[in-house]
């Protein structure tokens, strides 16, 4: 979400726009960088009950809108919505609340505090079915996806031996489900070199399992990267095993370096993303003999789409054509909450 704020923010700022940023926690924020430059408040409380935390965010919030008096307010997930639909209530404000949820909303409880805002921008089609199925009026849906930069540079295929990767948190069994690319590539036998860019609790985890499937060596362990896609030099494909996502933001970025992507089909975000036969393919999630034959095929000789053609795939993400999305949601959000009141 970082990422989308300082792509949006300087965007909106450009453009007249004044937008002011609050946050809500238990604790502060331990990564600051992104908000340099961005104006902020927040409200921190490290009260056990969730009660009494919900109450001390509800009342500085209200105060901040008090004083601000905003045109509509923004709200990136469940608790923000509900934290803001009180609090607006609280100072008598009509402007509408816009939900922008950046996850699945797979969990139940992440649906009614959704529900509290008039309008929602959506970061995947797949969110705006289940916006829908949980109650939101279509109409007051936008879809308008997550912003991409362009890359720096086109990274090469490689010409020695094939070079797959997977950039992201390290998360074994869950979610990411590395387990399910290791396994994958276990019973490949022709040569073939595995790069994963990323760190994250089950890092011992991953690579001891490595190391019990005997490709550990195949494996080049990169940790934690501040520019990810810097460490690889040429690659064949990147790999996505998600059980869910919330855009998957690492196939945008793939396409951008005229990179391949094999992904997952889960909820939300890669549908969006991959066209099969321009930038990638899809396989079911946990389907790992699915996987493993993608992987064979390609290892094998099958062509891969033309790297520009995968990298103009990526344009409709590019920061300028998301910005123009962006607003226009805006516009039309603004135009029936005026049209409401009158």
């Amino acid at each position: 979400m970082e990422t989308v704020m300082t792509t949006l923010i300087p965007m909106i700022k450009a453009d007249g726009i004044q937008i002011k940023l609050f946050m809500l926690g238990k604790e502060k924020q331990h990564y600051t960088e992104w908000l340099e430059g961005i104006e902020y408040k927040s409200s921190m409380c490290i009260h056990k009950s969730k009660k009494v935390r919900n109450l001390v965010y509800t009342i500085a919030l209200s105060r901040f809108l008090y004083q601000e008096k905003p045109d509509l307010i923004i709200c990136t997930n469940s608790l923000a919505c509900l934290i803001a639909d009180f609090a607006r209530k609280i100072c008598f404000g009509h402007y509408p609340l816009i939900s922008w949820s950046h996850n699945s909303l797979i969990d139940i409880n992440k649906k009614a505090g959704i529900l509290r805002a008039d309008f929602h921008l959506a970061i995947a089609s797949e969110i705006t079915e289940q916006l829908i199925q949980s109650g939101a009026e279509k109409s007051n849906i936008y879809t308008i996806f997550n912003p991409c930069k362009p890359a720096k540079r086109l990274i090469p295929r490689p010409t020695d031996k094939h070079k797959f990767a997977y950039l992201g948190r390290i998360l074994f069994g869950d979610e990411k489900r590395l387990k399910d690319i290791l396994d994958a590539f276990s019973t490949i036998e022709n040569e073939f070199e595995l790069h994963i860019v990323g760190d994250g609790k089950e890092m011992k985890l991953t690579q001891d399992y490595a190391k019990q499937l005997s490709i550990y060596p195949k494996i080049v362990w990169h940790g934690w990267q501040h520019e990810p896609w810097e460490v690889l030099q040429d690659i064949t494909a990147i790999i996505l095993a998600s059980t869910h996502e919330g855009f998957g933001m690492v196939l945008v970025e793939a396409a951008a370096h005229g990179v391949y992507s094999i992904s997952s089909s889960c909820p939300t975000g890669p549908k969006d993303i991959i066209q099969e036969g321009t930038n990638g393919i899809l396989f079911e999630p946990r389907d790992i003999q699915a996987l493993h034959s993608i992987i064979s095929n390609i290892i094998n000789g099958e062509t891969l789409p033309d790297q520009q053609l995968i990298k103009s795939s990526a344009e409709r993400f590019y920061p300028e054509n998301y910005y123009n999305l962006f607003k226009t949601s805006l516009i039309s959000i603004m135009e029936k909450w005026h049209n409401k009141l009158t």
